[in-house]
């Protein structure tokens, strides 16, 4: 059972530092998964093996570096050990199970005008430095691999057959020992990672930024999940902010995508937000899910036993009032009700109204919510 809770409140209420402050009692104890999205990150860098530290913003996610980021997630997956797990991930945000690889060679081999055999980078042929990327080889090593260094290599592997990631495997094997022989240190091949969606394939940095966001954490998650202790070990995944720069929609299958990418194990997660759709997860009974906020710096636990609306928690949490508000009707007739069997006085109740009527911009709440607070007066008059 994986142990979630879910802290909100407004910017400046110490969600954050109640992070931070779980994260340092736990930090010797447990191992641990940080996942930051804030603009700027107040987790300490910690050289541990028990604390496992992804910091990357969603609003980076089709820049450069988080694509080689992925890349090399992906690199890092890609094994018989961790495929399947990488294939449901793909499953999880709509993607076909099937990853299709490309390897395009890095070197080229000639022969020099001294009559030597030798590999030169592709990248740098042209270039005043190319010598000084160039490696001097074998006959023999030339006669063997000089064919399968300058071709292409395509892959393709997906949960109907083991045949496309052994070939990659040993296509990943056989790459290491022609590095070995010719002493080239960088890669012999550039990767490209094609998906698949809706009959359409593409390449992995064509995918949207909420796509590659949530790939990248669930291959994060993954490798945290597997990678550290066994089921008896404490495994705590702290995630601040997850919301920046996510459609409503992945807003809203945020926490069941986690789970998702969980899978059996026991986790306790918690997660600092300002999305009320965050906090409302829906079709969730595999979670034990608990609403907090934050109290003079501790996390004070809210009963959500009956069930939780999202204009309920943008009002009670947020101070706002959405422009059509279900939640607005049932409140002020629930608070009439209460100011008519004397469990709320009047005092109170009219203060009530003031709060919501301030943290209205919308003209026609503003309206109803002044008709109430007249109905109200009418109520306190004949009661007088």
């Amino acid at each position: 059972m994986k142990n979630i809770t879910i802290i909100l409140g407004e910017n400046g209420k110490g969600k954050t530092r109640s992070l931070l402050k779980i994260f340092e009692a736990e930090k010797n104890n447990s191992y641990i998964a940080v996942i930051s999205n804030s603009l700027i990150n107040k987790f300490p860098k910690i050289q541990s093996k028990k604390i496992k530290q992804y910091l990357i913003s969603s609003t980076h996610a089709q820049t450069d570096n988080y694509e080689s980021f992925l890349y090399g997630e992906f690199n890092k997956i890609i094994t018989p050990f961790n495929v399947v797990k990488a294939l449901n991930i793909l499953e999880y945000l709509g993607f076909e199970p099937l990853i299709r690889i490309m390897q395009k060679p890095n070197y080229t081999i000639k022969i020099d005008i001294n009559n030597e055999i030798i590999m030169r980078k592709i990248s740098t042929e042209s270039s005043i430095g190319a010598t000084f990327n160039q490696k001097k080889i074998t006959k023999t090593v030339s006669n063997e691999y000089s064919d399968y260094i300058q071709k292409e290599h395509h892959f393709e592997i997906n949960k109907m057959s083991n045949d496309g990631i052994d070939k990659y495997s040993r296509h990943l094997i056989r790459s290491e020992i022609i590095k070995e022989k010719t002493k080239i240190e960088d890669d012999l091949f550039s990767t490209r990672f094609f998906l698949k969606k809706n009959e359409m394939e593409f390449p992995l940095s064509q995918a949207s930024s909420g796509e590659l966001y949530m790939l990248a954490i669930g291959l994060f998650i993954m490798k945290f999940i597997t990678g550290v202790g066994d089921d008896n070990n404490n495994k705590l995944i702290l995630i601040d902010e997850p919301e920046n720069s996510l459609h409503p929609k992945w807003q809203r299958e945020y926490i069941q995508n986690i789970i998702g990418f969980i899978g059996e194990r026991e986790v306790d997660i918690y997660i600092a937000t300002h999305s009320p759709f965050i906090a409302i997860p829906n079709n969730i009974d595999n979670a034990n899910i608990k609403i907090a906020t934050v109290n003079e710096g501790e996390l004070k636990y809210i009963d959500s036993s009956q069930g939780l609306n999202i204009e309920e928690i943008y009002y009670d949490y947020f101070g706002i009032l959405t422009p059509k508000n279900r939640y607005l009707s049932e409140y002020c007739e629930s608070l009439l009700k209460r100011f008519t069997l004397e469990k709320i006085s009047f005092e109170k109740a009219n203060n009530l109204l003031e709060d919501m009527k301030n943290a209205s911009n919308d003209s026609r709440q503003i309206s109803f919510i002044e008709s109430i607070i007249e109905l109200l007066l009418k109520l306190q008059e004949k009661r007088l």
